[in-house]
């Protein structure tokens, strides 16, 4: 039950992360991106198959923090509106995005 917990409670929100993620990494060319968007969230949700095979106190602590927390890197490795431009820039749409990334992996670990 606790892993069901972990896969559940946890890889829920894991998955749109991974949405977020596929927005990143999927060129736009891409045929079908949309989706492939959506795809990547509901293969993602594999995670309750980690959360089966990691010892729980580590499964909730490697879906919780890693997949929120690194969005802001990705944005920052992907595009040049990183949160030090995006807050320089008054640009709070992507600076607002970025630091509730890391909000939810700040809160996320807390909560592990």
């Amino acid at each position: 039950m606790e892993r069901l917990n972990v896969g559940t409670i946890i890889g829920f929100p894991v998955a749109i992360a991974a949405y977020f993620w596929a927005n990143r990494l999927i060129p736009v060319s891409f045929a079908d991106r949309a989706a492939w968007e959506a795809n990547v969230m509901f293969i993602v949700l594999a995670a309750l198959l980690h959360a089966a095979l990691r010892p729980v106190a580590r499964a909730w602590i490697e879906q919780s923090c890693l997949a929120f927390a690194l969005l802001p890197l990705l944005n920052a490795l992907t595009t040049d509106r990183y949160l030090g431009v995006s807050l320089l820039e008054g640009d709070w749409v992507m600076a607002g995005f970025d630091l509730t990334m890391l909000a939810f992996g700040a809160a996320f670990a807390t909560i592990a």
